[in-house]
């Protein structure tokens, strides 16, 4: 089985955000770490003590390092102080709300974390309201396909019969990314870093769409 969302196994402490149901892999990431005795801090956000899932056993498995933050009895994460007050050499695992991955992130960029060292799981995709209809010609098959503005562009690759390679489809694993051969790409996911999108040129076409009116792809 795939793992797009794994811990790192070096010596590095590690700085788990949770947001409600996004303690689901942040809880076996947590007593995983505790297990092994590495060191690990848990900040976990729920919006009521009724749905902070798994509070008891964590609290017994990580004891001071497990901070709960119950939104009903006005406790709130300070996102921007939990992350610059974590541990040197941190890596940071975040799973939540989109609006928490994205603080998290912003709040990484601010105190000057590596992007690859803030690793985060989101469970949907959104689409934006100006999606909008894009050509793409597929260079090795010859096929020209309309991509509409509600679908993507690997599902409209697949439907015309071409073997594009896809697992997760809401761009956290990286498997469906092609070369772009011309055109501009509007780079939707999360799974491709800076240098594989500049410099190898490739977008995932699970999620990703174009700022230009049509792409060239490797395909």
């Amino acid at each position: 089985p795939g793992n797009d969302f794994r811990l790192h196994d070096d010596a590095r402490p590690a700085l788990l955000i949770a947001g409600g149901i996004g303690i689901t892999p942040i809880r076996a990431m947590a007593v995983a770490l505790a297990a092994e005795g590495r060191a690990v801090h848990l900040h976990y956000a729920v919006r009521s003590s009724a749905e902070a899932a798994f509070a008891a056993p964590l609290q017994a498995e990580l004891g001071e390092h497990l901070h709960l933050y119950v939104g009903d009895l006005s406790q709130r994460m300070d996102v921007s102080a939990v992350v610059t007050n974590a541990l040197v050499n941190s890596v940071v695992y975040v799973c939540g709300p989109a609006t928490l991955t994205d603080a998290v992130r912003a709040a990484g960029a601010k105190a000057s974390i590596a992007a690859d060292d803030i690793r985060f799981e989101r469970f949907t995709v959104g689409k934006q309201a100006d999606d909008r209809p894009v050509r793409v010609t597929l260079r090795r098959s010859g096929k020209i396909i309309d991509v509409s503005a509600g679908r993507s562009i690997l599902d409209a690759v697949q439907a015309a019969g071409i073997d594009a390679p896809a697992s997760c489809r809401s761009g956290t694993c990286g498997t469906c990314a092609v070369k772009v051969v011309a055109g501009q790409p509007d780079h939707r996911d999360t799974a491709l870093t800076n240098a594989e999108r500049t410099q190898a040129g490739l977008m995932c076409i699970c999620v990703s769409r174009a700022t230009s009116a049509a792409l060239t792809l490797d395909l």
